[in-house]
């Protein structure tokens, strides 16, 4: 197989991509998902790096691929400074609450060694199961969450979310279809399972506005070799 040269960024690909515009190969954008300590316990970790990264790094330089590189500003809120907040615990309930300009906005959850925040109740996470009351449940929750679900203002807040993007936003350099082999069948089952699926995609998509992937993310107890059928297999099939 001749490889061609590539003439555009991961960034520029997967954008051009995006918008169903000309790329010099179809992109691969793989997530690699570590999970939550408590996810993977007692499962092993199959992918080539240390736990509990995100192989952001490796994927783009060891593999060759073109992963997005992100940072939720949500991973720090900047809320409204007249919110105030307390956390506190009643037996196996956990509580936190917001007191903001429009209102008290409370949630709780079930605590057992399945949850894996600790004394903190997030906004986002997969463990909906531990609610015994949402963050969500009328019209003034959101109002309420308007003042606390902020983005940075001030100068130390912007440099601050800064300092957290500054090693993301390095290495990331400078309508489609977002897909490939499940992660919750074809991952799991052998290359050859894989490698279909990678061809699959192409057969039915094309290579316009196709960015191969593993949705929703790939995980540590796959099987490694997997993967690596799947980027070997877009090889193949990529040029345009």
């Amino acid at each position: 197989m001749t490889v061609k040269l590539s003439t555009m960024t991961g960034r520029e690909r997967v954008l051009a991509a995006m918008r169903r515009e000309p790329v010099d190969y179809v992109p691969c954008s793989p997530l690699a998902n570590p999970l939550s300590e408590v996810q993977r316990r007692d499962r092993p970790w199959n992918f080539p790096w240390a736990e509990p990264g995100d192989g952001i790094e490796y994927l783009a330089t060891e593999l060759g691929t073109d992963p997005v590189v992100g940072l939720w500003w949500m991973d720090g809120m900047y809320p409204d400074e007249r919110v105030t907040s307390r956390v506190w615990q009643e037996g196996e309930v956990l509580h936190k609450s917001f007191d903001t300009p429009a209102g008290h906005l409370h949630a709780s959850v079930v605590v057992n060694e399945l949850w894996p925040f600790g004394e903190n109740i997030p906004f986002f996470h997969d463990f909906v199961a531990h609610y015994r009351e949402p963050w969500l449940e009328t019209r003034d929750d959101v109002e309420c969450l308007k003042h606390v679900l902020l983005p940075p203002r001030s100068s130390d807040q912007i440099e601050d979310m800064r300092e957290r993007i500054a090693p993301r936003k390095e290495l990331a350099d400078g309508k489609s279809f977002w897909t490939g082999p499940s992660n919750t069948f074809h991952m799991y089952e052998s290359t050859d399972v894989v490698r279909q699926a990678v061809r699959d995609v192409f057969d039915a998509f094309g290579k316009t506005g196709l960015i191969v992937t593993a949705p929703s993310s790939v995980h540590p107890m796959m099987p490694w070799e997997n993967t690596l059928a799947m980027i070997d297999e877009w090889r193949t099939h990529r040029e345009i």
